[in-house]
Order: C-alpha cells, then structure tokens, then sequence
C-alpha cells in the first residue's frame, strides 16, 4: 500500500511514475500542458520535449493535474513515462 516514491541507482534515487502522478502537485517544477497541446501528444509517445525550465526532474501537468515526470537537461525533458503507457 502506499506510493512507490523510486528506485535507488548508483548514487541517486530515480523518481517512480506513481510519485510524480500522486504527489506532482508538490513539485517546484511543473511543466502544463493543455489536452490540445502538440507537445502533450509527442510526451505520451515517449519522446522527447522542448522545454523553458531549469534542470532537474518536473512533473507534467495537464490543466493542472499531474500526468507523470521528466528529467529536464538543458532545454530538453527527457522522458520517463512508463513504456507500458505510452501512445504507439
């Protein structure tokens, strides 16, 4: 019971799909999205996106609600939504 917060790596902690679904609105980056937005689509097929955020891991929202995660590095969110979810 609970929420999976991650799974330690070598020398840091990566952040589960269910922290950033349960608790993304307490995250400090946050990147909305409206259902329309293009780059919405292109984050549910598991690419990649540009982003203007500062590095680090954020959450992405649609109208507010959290939707899952990405690690930002330089202008671009990698993405870590969950290969079985993910838009074919």
């Amino acid at each position: 019971c609970g929420v999976t917060v991650g799974e330690i790596k070598k020398n840091y902690i990566q952040p589960h799909h269910q922290l950033f679904s349960a608790l993304g609105h307490l995250f400090k980056r946050k990147i909305n999205f409206t259902p329309t937005d293009p780059l919405l689509l292109k984050y549910l097929k598991g690419e990649e996106i540009p982003v203007s955020c500062e590095n680090g891991w954020a959450v992405i929202t649609v109208d507010g609600f959290a939707l899952g995660g990405v690690k930002v590095v330089n202008g671009v969110a990698k993405n870590h939504y969950p290969k079985g979810l993910r838009l074919s």
